[in-house]
This record gives C-alpha cells, structure tokens and sequence, in this order.
C-alpha cells in the first residue's frame, strides 16, 4: 500500500520509447503525469525497469534525461545542449567530447556530439584540429578542406582568410607569413606596398 497521501494510477508500457502512461487516458499528452503525494510525476521521463518493479518508488530517468531520487518520485531533468545520456537512471549527463558539440535536449547517445567547426574526426576517432593551411566550416565528421591560392589559415580554422592586397600565396598556406608581396611590392608594416 502506498502512503496515505499517494494516489496510485495503474501504468502500462508504450511502444513508443517504452515510456510509462496512465492507463486512465492511454492516447494524449494529458496522460503524461500521474499525481503522487500531492505532486506531478511526469512519467513520459522516469519509468520503472526493474523485475517487479511497481510503483513511483522504483521509478528512474530514462535515457536523454538524468536525475537524483528525493523522497518523493525521482526528479527527471532533460540532458541540456552539448550533453547526452545513454543509460536509465543516470544522475549526470554526460558532456560531449572535447571540440565537439550539438544544439539539441534529450540526447541518448554520443553521436549526437559532433565536431565543431575546425575539426574532424578521421576514422570516427576523436575530434582533431584541421591542420593549418586547412579549414572546415560545418559542425560534423566531414574532413577538412584545403584553403585556395591566396588564402591561409591556422590551425583549427573555420575559414580561411585571404591574403591581403598585393600579396600571394600558394594553396594550402599554413599562415600569413605565407602571403608574399607581389613582384613591384615590398613589405612595410605588415602590408605589401609600392616603393
């Protein structure tokens, strides 16, 4: 028997995401919460997984959200932006990997961690910067781009930058320095100007 301030809702499993629902209204999002000890249970988050397992006691967070059990039901939390969780009953999300991100809630796996713009991840490895004399500009696994005559970039480039006026540069140029001045130009103040 549940505590004399409990009300108990019968629940049934769905199958989409296997999340537990009040049987009393089976179909809409105003099955979503059952009423416990006089508070809401949003129960499209915590489910009960364990073998003979019954009631909001023995409820945990599912994948994609993580909290800590108070004495009441367990308080579920959706996983913020460059975080996931893939495991029921976390009390953490877990951040992304280094140099990798996502603009999403809820993630249930790393994979929703991509690599920022700059880097790359050859192979499904980790993230790596982009090699200087090349950029990437999208978030994702795509791999880094050369940057194009009269162009350079440093490491971790999300751009290339061009070379400034009057001076050039082969492909792939890992730097400013790289840019020379055109023939009849010469360096002064870190420019290529006439004499």
């Amino acid at each position: 028997m549940y505590g004399v301030n409990e009300t108990c809702v019968s629940t049934r499993q769905t199958p989409d995401m296997g999340v537990v629902t009040p049987l009393n209204n089976p179909g809409g999002p105003e099955g979503d919460t059952v009423t416990v000890a006089g508070k809401l249970l949003n129960t499209e988050y915590c489910q009960t997984i364990a073998a003979g397992a019954s009631g909001h006691q023995d409820c945990v967070c599912v994948p994609g959200f993580a909290g800590l059990p108070v004495p009441d039901p367990v308080h579920c939390q959706e996983c913020p932006a460059d975080t996931y969780a893939d495991v029921h009953n976390t009390s953490t999300c877990v951040p992304c990997p280094e140099h990798a991100s996502h603009a999403q809630t809820k993630r249930t796996h790393v994979s929703a961690c991509l690599c920022d713009p700059g880097y790359s991840c050859p192979d499904g490895g980790p993230c790596v910067a982009c090699a200087a004399g090349t950029f990437k500009a999208e978030p994702g696994a795509a791999a880094c781009e050369d940057c194009g005559v009269n162009e350079y970039s440093y490491a971790a480039a999300a751009v290339c930058v061009s070379c400034h006026a009057n001076s050039s540069s082969l492909p792939r140029s890992p730097g400013v320095d790289h840019c020379l001045c055109d023939p009849g130009f010469y360096p002064s103040e870190g420019l290529c100007s006439m004499p």
